[in-house]
């Protein structure tokens, strides 16, 4: 039995593998943004096309935004037409 103690205490004592914090808060960032870019193009053949196109819908969208704003600017849209 002493020796088995003296063994793990001699091995215990003389080693360290703990990784800094620092140094594994790195590589638990760079997994975890690996595992997004990954779960981001999940089922897409190809994602540089998928990206232009929602593009173009927000550019779409804030396009009509600007029309309904410019659009209307009275309170009331109702207008009286006298020929």
């Amino acid at each position: 039995m002493g020796i088995c103690y003296s063994c793990f205490g001699d091995s215990a004592a003389g080693t360290n593998d703990e990784v800094p914090s620092a140094e594994m808060r790195a590589k638990q960032l760079a997994a975890a943004e690996k595992r997004a870019q990954e779960n981001a193009s999940r089922g897409i053949g190809n994602q540089a096309k998928v990206q232009q196109w929602q593009k173009h819908q927000e550019d779409l969208e804030k396009r009509e935004k600007a029309l309904a704003n410019t659009g209307n600017n009275d309170d009331n849209p109702l207008r009286w037409q006298v020929n």
